[in-house]
């Protein structure tokens, strides 16, 4: 099968689902796991879906940053209310953001 008739097969299954499974694809494409997981990489590069462990999910199924920001907010707060009491008088925390140590 061609490269482009897999892609757009893998893209076809994604529009009917969410997500979509390596051996899913395996089977219905009838191609090696290393050919799926190239075309995956491809695709993903080209920005037309989120690889993943085990297969892909499409790019908008990943809630945006605001809808995330709100999402179990009562469990966040606990996490932060436990983590501000293992902290002592005066102690940083230090992080990294993208890489940068910050303190």
């Amino acid at each position: 099968m061609l490269k482009s008739n897999r892609h757009r097969l893998i893209l076809n299954e994604l529009l009917s689902h969410d997500s979509i499974r390596v051996n899913k694809l395996r089977k219905i494409l009838n191609v090696s796991v290393d050919t799926i997981i190239r075309d995956l990489k491809e695709l993903e590069a080209n920005g037309q879906l989120i690889k993943v462990h085990g297969g892909a999910i499409r790019q908008s199924y990943i809630p945006s940053f605001k809808k995330r920001k709100i999402q179990q907010i009562k469990i966040k707060h606990n996490i932060g209310k436990k983590a501000r009491n293992l902290l002592e008088d005066d102690q940083l925390l230090p992080f990294s953001f993208r890489g940068i140590n910050i303190i």
